[in-house]
């Protein structure tokens, strides 16, 4: 039971004797909540002498007296009502009264009348008011994921008094609410607030809760819920090798999704036997002892809203495989540094004959000021490459001819150097017999797969690993090998 406030209730009394002050001490409003024992407090302070006590329900047209008490007599009970009431005054000064397991019909307007001698009747009024607890209840019914905002939630206060209030915090996210009450007959009143927010994958899982309450703090309930509701579609596949120690590689394929996501697997557009794998949930494992283990492994995703996939290469390389990628690793380190020399000494050539020609317009005697002759040779044995340079300068007479040519996407740079005094010619050629390696890459993309062809020929092993991942137009792969 919650009191709002108590009034003193001063009456003054004109007596013959003279004159006497009455109070009247009650509670004016009784706030009680349905199913409580509810007291109404009542007294009075008089040196009168208080031959009854009464207590009175206002209704219309006339008021109804439902219980009285005279000192040293037991309560009398007037009404059916009154039977539910318990007296708890003395008859002297007090004449409070309980009210066990209130309900909404005892709701209303009490008077507790003190009879005195020979001052009269004097009389306090109170306002009982019942507010009943609202049933609250949180409903998430499923919404497909989109990029407009939808209904989310509902949290519905069910049958209070007053009317409850709801509200919802979504923990910093964007969110907006409808309210729509319900009247009932026997006074109470039913809430349902609707939360709206955008039904983005990411919003599943994350945490909002329903604050519901009553004016005046009489009631107030949080309720947290997890937002599991948002369907859709599996989203990126993950797939991953494992290995441990020795045994054979398994694979884990895992996809978020709502509904639950359930994985099948297939090696490229077959099913896989139970010889070649085990399929355990979303886990393909491999049988030791199976060495054929190279190919495209394909996992799906799947649930009521889509599904997704991914796929991954697997193979197994052998211990040959690293020399080889060694070699041509140097064979590239090798052209790198050859393309920074040649560049290098056509441009130094090129700042000297712009000085030549300089100094041979301010000579007279027919004589050139650049009478240099250089012959650069360089051979190299060990990789077979041969680089032959020879400059010859009688006079100023040198030609360069330099000839570009674009075709599609590529540039063909074509440079002749002829020197009439000696007649110089450089050639370039670069072959590697020394590891007999040679590197093929063709790759070509047909709709949305990918076919990669890589062909490693190692003369000195006669090891040749041929590698052909091929994509579907829905799987996104990579490649993995082991060893």
């Amino acid at each position: 039971m919650r009191l709002r406030y108590r009034s003193w209730i001063v009456l003054l009394l004109v007596t013959l004797g003279g004159n006497a002050q009455v109070s009247v001490i009650v509670d004016r409003e009784v706030n009680a909540k349905l199913g409580s024992d509810t007291k109404l407090y009542c007294e009075v302070k008089t040196p009168d002498i208080i031959s009854q006590v009464t207590w009175q329900r206002k209704l219309s047209p006339n008021n109804e007296n439902f219980m009285t008490y005279s000192k040293g007599e037991e309560p009398m009970h007037l009404t059916p009502f009154g039977q539910r009431v318990k007296f708890l005054g003395n008859g002297d000064l007090g004449g409070s009264i309980l009210i066990p397991n209130v309900t909404l019909a005892d709701q209303g307007t009490y008077l507790c009348i003190f009879t005195t001698f020979p001052g009269g009747t004097k009389e306090g009024e109170i306002h009982l008011s019942i507010w009943v607890e609202p049933s609250v209840e949180v409903q998430l019914n499923p919404v497909l994921s989109g990029p407009n905002p939808d209904i989310i939630a509902e949290c519905v206060a069910f049958a209070s008094k007053p009317a409850a209030n709801i509200s919802w915090d979504t923990y910093g996210l964007p969110h907006s609410s409808t309210e729509t009450p319900v009247q009932h007959s026997n006074g109470t009143v039913s809430v349902r607030s609707q939360l709206w927010m955008v039904p983005s994958p990411g919003l599943n899982g994350h945490q909002a809760t329903c604050l519901v309450s009553l004016p005046e703090q009489m009631y107030e309930k949080l309720i947290h819920m997890n937002i599991t509701n948002i369907q859709y579609a599996p989203q990126t596949v993950h797939v991953t090798v494992r290995r441990v120690k020795d045994d054979p590689p398994y694979i884990e394929c895992w996809a978020d999704g709502n509904p639950t996501v359930t994985y099948a697997w297939r090696r490229g557009n077959r099913s896989i036997t139970d010889d070649e794998a085990q399929v355990t949930g979303n886990t393909l494992y491999f049988p030791r002892g199976n060495t054929d283990n190279n190919g495209l492994y394909v996992c799906e995703a799947t649930n009521s809203i889509g599904r997704n996939s991914k796929s991954v290469y697997l193979y197994k390389y052998s211990d040959a495989t690293p020399n080889c990628h060694t070699g041509i690793w140097i064979t590239v380190i090798l052209l790198v540094a050859l393309v920074i020399s040649a560049t290098g000494y056509y441009y130094i050539r090129k700042q000297r004959n712009h000085f030549c020609r300089e100094e041979d317009d301010d000579e007279d005697d027919g004589q050139t000021g650049c009478g240099l002759q250089v012959l650069e040779e360089e051979r190299q044995t060990g990789s077979g490459t041969q680089v032959l340079e020879e400059e010859q300068q009688t006079g100023s007479g040198t030609q360069v001819l330099e000839e570009e040519q674009q075709t599609g996407s590529g540039t063909q740079v074509l440079e002749e150097e002829q020197q009439t005094g000696s007649g110089t010619q450089v050639l370039e050629e670069e072959q590697q017999t020394g590891s007999g390696t040679q590197v093929l890459e063709e790759e070509g993309q047909t709709g949305s797969g990918t076919q990669v062809l890589e062909e490693e020929r190692q003369t000195g092993s006669g090891t040749q690993v041929l590698e052909e991942p091929e994509h579907f137009a829905d799987a996104q792969s990579n490649l993995v090998r082991y060893g």
